[in-house]
């Protein structure tokens, strides 16, 4: 379950129970929890002060939680860290930190929190929550955007021939530049074949592309350049770089797998045979569990294999831990764009 919803199944439980609890639960919250909350949490977890991230001064807040996660769970005290602080049973989670709280304010608390924490309605809006500290900028990061379709610019150009080129035109002339003058066939021919294929087009092959009259010769020649088993040989090697796969172990004793290579050979042939993007992802991910009967998709699971090992690391479980680490890191930047290495030391 996502962040989002987790957050959102807490939150309409509590605000069912606010909604629908009696005056008595209002009152007693009113008379006997709030006080407490006030006279002792608010000078650390308050509007004027956050410390490990946590307000308790309204219920989204508390639901939230700060750094160690959310505050309580309504009706149920025992899983909540608001009442395992208080009751003092954690030595790494006390509170108040320097005096504990008389049984009867404990007592109010857990009987708060087991009635489903209610909370009466205000008209004041509520602020900003405090650990929401993304700016727009970073809101407006690429990887985080949702795929769009926006319509290319109307611009009017002879140099235009596609509707990317509008997209490139408009970039342009926004920077102050206009399109480079067109390219001769030698230089087209040579451009595509070392792009795709990574190698020059032979003498030959540059003379039959300049004596080509058909009028979609580019298009033949970029087809057969697609068709060509170098093509895979050329662009796996980008995604091979991703995923950070070798034929040797890493570190210092680095030493040959000589096994490594069917995964190599997967991804030569997905790009090859044109595999979807979506079916690509699974295969590596999931390989076993979608067809594990047939080799050439189970070894697409080779992906998480792909990390650095040494077999001769006498600490087995800090080795373990690193592995881990890399596959979670590798898996969100290569699949995510994200990068995850800091909930290595920040779980929050």
């Amino acid at each position: 379950m996502t962040k989002i919803a987790l957050f959102l199944s807490m939150l309409l439980p509590w605000a069912a129970s606010a909604a629908g609890a009696d005056r008595d639960a209002i009152a007693f919250f009113e008379k006997e929890v709030r006080p407490v909350l006030s006279s002792r949490c608010y000078d650390c977890h308050g509007p004027e002060k956050k410390k490990g991230g946590l307000r308790l001064d309204f219920p989204e807040a508390i639901l939230t939680g700060g750094d160690t996660g959310t505050a309580l769970v309504p009706g149920k005290p025992d899983e909540s860290l608001l009442i395992k602080a208080v009751r003092r049973t954690d030595h790494d989670l006390e509170m108040p930190p320097k005096k504990a709280l008389p049984a009867q304010e404990v007592a109010a608390l857990e009987k708060w929190v087991a009635l489903g924490a209610p909370w009466p309605e205000s008209a004041t809006p509520r602020p900003a929550l405090a650990n929401d500290r993304f700016t727009e900028k970073e809101r407006a990061w690429w990887a985080i955007q949702p795929v769009g379709n926006p319509p290319p610019p109307s611009a009017t150009n002879p140099w235009i021939r596609n509707e990317i080129d509008r997209f490139v035109l408009a970039k342009l002339g926004a920077a102050g530049l206009a399109p480079a003058p067109e390219a001769s066939r030698a230089e087209l021919i040579r451009r595509a074949s070392f792009d795709l294929l990574g190698l020059p087009p032979s003498p030959e092959q540059i003379r039959a592309f300049e004596s080509d009259p058909r009028p979609d010769a580019w298009e033949r020649l970029i087809d057969d350049y697609l068709s060509s088993p170098r093509y895979g040989e050329r662009w796996a090697q980008h995604w091979l770089d991703v995923v950070r796969w070798a034929e040797s172990d890493g570190y210092r004793q680095d030493a040959f797998r000589p096994e490594a290579w069917p995964y190599r050979e997967y991804v030569i042939d997905a790009f090859n045979r044109d595999k979807p993007y979506d079916v690509f992802v699974k295969e590596q991910l999931a390989g076993d569990e979608l067809a594990r009967d047939k080799p050439e998709v189970l070894v697409a699971t080779a992906y998480l294999r792909n990390g650095i090992y040494e077999y001769n690391q006498r600490d087995v479980r800090m080795q373990r831990e690193l592995i881990v680490q890399e596959l979670t890191s590798l898996t969100a930047e290569s699949f995510l764009g994200l990068g995850l290495g800091c909930a290595q030391c920040h779980d929050h």
